[in-house]
């Protein structure tokens, strides 16, 4: 055999290598590639968890003022009520000295007095607020995204779950203080009407001014 038929033996075998080596290459980067994928997956779902967490933390933060500010609302709503009684108890008082001072002026007009004793009205009492109750802390700890895609999966699922029962309660608690708060409406106008009345009764009989609504 000469050189040159050796030469051209050696290319040709070279080659059928190479073709065999280039069929198995995509076989080898197969699992590369699939770890390549799993592992974009995994900080994908890290992102979202992270996320998932920061949104449950401020949920929670969210229902803790919520609840705050229901208790405020529910004080005030208890003392408007309490206003209101007080305003009709002292509504027969004003009524009572009205009579008193009405005979009082027939029979200082009878005997010619000039003047008239001096009466003191009872003015309502105004409540005391006392500083609204503080919600217990109810928050924990967001978990920790696993490294499993199926584990991570799990936990996601757990915290939409926890977000859907948060936004829940923060809908319920809402419309609950919208509620009080349409209540409250006509109860605070008629306190403030009912003291602008009152008032301008004493100062009827004391000789005073009148104020406007």
């Amino acid at each position: 055999m000469n050189s040159q038929s050796k030469i051209g033996l050696k290319f040709s075998m070279g080659a059928r290598r190479g073709k065999h080596l280039g069929k198995r290459d995509p076989q080898n980067l197969a699992p590369q590639r699939v770890l390549d994928s799993k592992s974009r997956t995994i900080e994908s779902q890290q992102r979202a968890l992270a996320s998932l967490a920061n949104s449950e933390e401020i949920g929670i933060t969210t229902a803790e003022e919520l609840q705050i500010q229901g208790e405020k609302i529910k004080n005030a709503e208890h003392r408007l009520d309490e206003i209101s009684n007080i305003q009709k108890q002292s509504q027969g008082q004003i009524n009572s000295l009205t009579s008193v001072f009405g005979g009082l002026k027939n029979l200082f007009y009878r005997k010619s007095l000039t003047s008239s004793p001096p009466i003191q009205a009872n003015q309502p009492a105004v409540p005391s607020y006392p500083p609204s109750v503080s919600t217990r802390q109810i928050m924990s700890e967001p978990e920790k995204p696993q490294s499993d895609i199926d584990k991570n999966l799990a936990v996601m699922s757990q915290g939409m779950s926890r977000l859907k029962s948060l936004a829940l309660s923060l809908d319920t608690e809402l419309k609950a203080q919208n509620e009080q708060l349409d209540r409250m409406a006509p109860k605070l106008e008629k306190v403030n009407q009912t003291t602008v009345y009152q008032t301008n009764q004493l100062n009827t009989l004391l000789g005073n001014k009148k104020q406007s609504a």
